[in-house]
C-alpha cells in the first residue's frame, strides 16, 4: 500500500483494515509493505494475516514528520511476518520518524530480517519517544543486520515489551509453510493461552 503521492496531510483516511489475508513474494525494495508517508490516518488494524518472503524495506513506514490533529493508532494482532527488510534501511518493523503514534502488536511472530542477500540497520522501531509502543506475547527470532557479520537488531528504550520469546522455528526468508510444530510452546503463548501468529498456521 502506497500513500505518499500528495502533499503532507493532503490524503486522509480514517481506517485501514487488513484481515485474514496473505501477502507473499512482494520483492519491491523501494517501499514498505504499508508505505504511509504524508498520509493523515486515524487507525490501522491488521489481524489474522501472513506476510512472507517480503523483499520490501520494512513493514510500516510513516517516515515524513507531520503536524497531526490527533495521534494515529496502529493495532496488529495475530500475524506472521517472515522474511522482510532490505536496502540498508533502519527501523524495519515501524518507522514513524519523530511522529507520535500509538502502536500495539500482540500475539504475533516476527522472523528472518533482513530478506536473503540483503542488509539493514540495527533498529526495529523509530517514533517520537513520547509514543506508546507495546509489543507483547510475541516470538521474535533471527532479526539481524544481515551481511557477513550480522548483529542482532535492537528496540529503543521507549518500546514496552512483555512475554517476548526467541524460538527458532527453522524457517528462512523464503519459507512458505509457517505451520507451528505440534509440540511448540508457541501454540499456547498468546494472551488467551492459544497460538500466536496467523491462526491458519495452528491447524
Amino acid at each position: 500500500m502506497r500513500a505518499n503521492r500528495a502533499a503532507n496531510n493532503a490524503h486522509k483516511m480514517n481506517l485501514i483494515k487488513v484481515s485474514s489475508s496473505i501477502l507473499r513474494n512482494h520483492s519491491v525494495e523501494n517501499y514498505h509493505i504499508f508505505h504511509l508517508d504524508k498520509l493523515e490516518f486515524r487507525e490501522i488494524e491488521i489481524t489474522n494475516s501472513t506476510f512472507s518472503s517480503i523483499g520490501s524495506r520494512g513493514f510500516i513506514g510513516w517516515a515524513t514528520n507531520l503536524t497531526m490533529p490527533f495521534t494515529p493508532k496502529v493495532t496488529i494482532d495475530r500475524i506472521s511476518l517472515n522474511g522482510f527488510g532490505s536496502r540498508n534501511r533502519n527501523d524495519n518493523l515501524l518507522d514513524a520518524n519523530n511522529n507520535l503514534i500509538e502502536f500495539t502488536m500482540t500475539n504475533s511472530i516476527v522472523t528472518n530480517m533482513p530478506y536473503e542477500d540483503q542488509t539493514v540497520g540495527g533498529r526495529l522501531v523509530r517514533a517520537n519517544s513520547d509514543s506508546q509502543i507495546i509489543l507483547s506475547n510475541m516470538n521474535m527470532f533471527n532479526l539481524t543486520t544481515g551481511g557477513a557479520e550480522p548483529v542482532d537488531a535492537t528496540l529503543q528504550t521507549y518500546v514496552q515489551t512483555s512475554n517476548i520469546l526467541n524460538i527458532d522455528l527453522g524457517w528462512n526468508s523464503r519459507t512458505t509453510d509457517l505451520t507451528l510444530p505440534a509440540d511448540s510452546p508457541l501454540r499456547s503463548a498468546s494472551t488467551t493461552s492459544g497460538p500466536i501468529g496467523d491462526p491458519r498456521w495452528a491447524f
